[in-house]
């Protein structure tokens, strides 16, 4: 079995207290949120418990999984989250091509994580908004409720 310290999931919707929505199928989030020791939700929309309580069904990582909450909009890139934004394909080969040379990987991560500081600055300088408004544009949700 796999249990890691810490657990990332990125999910649609999610109030300040963990409480956890993602719509669509997804990369097992409540498995990943239940195997580990630590679990940091990064959402794309923080909304209030009174929207959770009205809509509890729709929970998918209860509160007392989560140890965080991170307001992170586009946070899945260069993956996508479903009904919002579509994966960037050529930013995600860029990537998967670095992480086969720790030279290519380290370029990559100047480029993208250590050269911006912030997740804002990442989105402006490194995506830009024209790139950003077209995954929105083409998103799809394939299955599930949104």
């Amino acid at each position: 079995a796999v249990n890691p310290d810490v657990g990332l999931v990125h999910v649609h919707q999610c109030d300040i207290y963990g409480n956890a929505r993602c719509f669509g199928p997804g990369v097992s989030p409540l498995e990943t949120a239940m195997a580990s020791k630590r679990t940091i939700i990064s959402t794309e929309e923080i909304i209030t418990t009174d929207d959770i309580r009205k809509e509890p069904s729709k929970t998918t990582i209860p509160y007392y999984m989560v140890d965080a909450v991170v307001y992170a909009p586009f946070g899945s890139l260069p993956g996508g989250t479903q009904g919002l934004y579509e994966m960037d394909i050529p930013h995600f080969l860029e990537f998967m091509g670095a992480s086969r040379d720790e030279q290519k990987m380290a370029a990559y991560l100047d480029k993208y994580v250590y050269s911006v500081a912030s997740h804002e600055e990442f989105l402006d300088k490194r995506v830009g908004m024209a790139r950003l408004l077209e995954l929105k544009r083409q998103a799809t949700i394939k299955e599930g409720y949104h």
